[in-house]
């Protein structure tokens, strides 16, 4: 199971989250997000530049796709319509 559906359960049925809920908690750590990301993947790249560049309707519409899946799904599925979502192309 993965980490989000794991911390998540209560129990086999339970959640500490609905499914239906996740928006507000969604909204609330977008700032947080783009903040560690600017500073560690993007090796220092200004919150604020980032933040630009952030379709954030997307990203809300990608997030809760992807934590729907943890009701579902077993880790491997949720897995492979991560890398089909998310394509990294080497060159």
């Amino acid at each position: 199971m993965c980490q989000a559906a794991r911390r998540n359960r209560l129990g086999k049925k339970s959640h500490y989250i609905k499914q239906d809920d996740w928006n507000e908690y969604i909204s609330n750590c977008q700032f947080e997000a783009i903040l560690g990301a600017a500073k560690e993947a993007l090796e220092g790249m200004d919150y604020q530049d980032l933040e630009k560049l952030v379709d954030f309707e997307q990203l809300f519409i990608v997030s809760n796709e992807l934590l729907t899946l943890t009701y579902s799904n077993n880790p491997r599925e949720i897995i492979e319509v991560i890398d089909s979502k998310f394509l990294v192309k080497y060159h």
